[in-house]
């Protein structure tokens, strides 16, 4: 997969295949957009995911930083 949608997945999310109407309507949705030099409309599929509930924005548990017992300073 690549990390933006493509236009037929962008078709689905604004309901229509015309770009101007598509940034239309991820303009008044709030979604996040960039035009690139050819003009075509990208959407992250990372932030489309999320949006839509497909992936949790929660962290793993593997990227948590461990717990470290507190230092023993009467020790010193």
């Amino acid at each position: 997969m690549t990390q933006y949608l493509s236009r037929n997945e962008l078709r689905a999310l604004t309901g229509t295949p015309i770009r101007l109407r598509q940034l239309r309507w991820l303009a008044t949705n709030g979604w996040p957009h960039a035009v690139d030099t050819r003009g075509r409309v990208l959407v992250a599929r990372a932030y489309h995911d999320k949006r839509m509930g497909i992936i949790s924005s929660a962290p793993a548990l593997e990227s948590l930083p461990a717990v470290q017992p507190p230092l023993n300073l009467s020790a010193i």
